[in-house]
């Protein structure tokens, strides 16, 4: 349930970067494949997987507060290193996609879905950086951007177990 609204919220995100370029190349989250082979080498497309890395209370908070640690891996087809590919890819995509998430702090940031959870409220970001930004592994660029998301989980107070899709 937290990982589905994470997602929902860099998927926005993602349209605001799409947007700003007119029929070139897309972000795109993976969603089935995990698996490296099975991920086109269209360079039609900038893939990105979501992963929550930890999720801890928040010391001196109450219990429904959290802070959430996201890693943001990008998965890039690049031929042979194509060093004027990753400049450009860098610049428009993992560069920009990093403003975006930075500049949700202002106004301070809330967002929420009630489709995905009424208790689950992101309330804001922080530590946003880029890390790997030189990490090329076969014919894949693969920097990642690693952030923290402060939570509020208002069904930790009720009895209630959290309800996810089933596997």
């Amino acid at each position: 349930m937290i990982l589905n609204l994470i997602q929902e919220y860099l998927r926005q995100k993602t349209v605001i970067i799409n947007a700003s370029f007119d029929g070139g190349i897309a972000l795109k989250q993976i969603v089935t494949e995990v698996d490296m082979d099975l991920i086109g080498a269209s360079e039609s497309f900038i893939h990105y997987q979501t992963y929550i890395t930890d999720i801890e209370n928040i010391p001196g908070e109450s219990y429904k507060y959290k802070n959430v640690n996201v890693s943001l891996e990008f998965i890039i087809h690049v031929a042979n290193k194509n060093y004027t590919v990753y400049k450009k890819v860098f610049d428009r995509y993992v560069f920009a996609f990093m403003r975006v998430l930075e500049r949700s702090k202002n106004p301070l940031m809330t967002f929420s879905d009630n489709d995905i959870s009424s208790g689950l409220l992101l309330l804001d970001i922080q530590n946003v950086k880029i890390v790997n930004a030189d990490r090329f592994e076969d014919e894949h660029y693969k920097p990642t951007i690693n952030f923290t998301l402060k939570i509020n989980d208002n069904m930790n107070t009720s009895n209630n177990i959290l309800k996810s899709d089933s596997i």
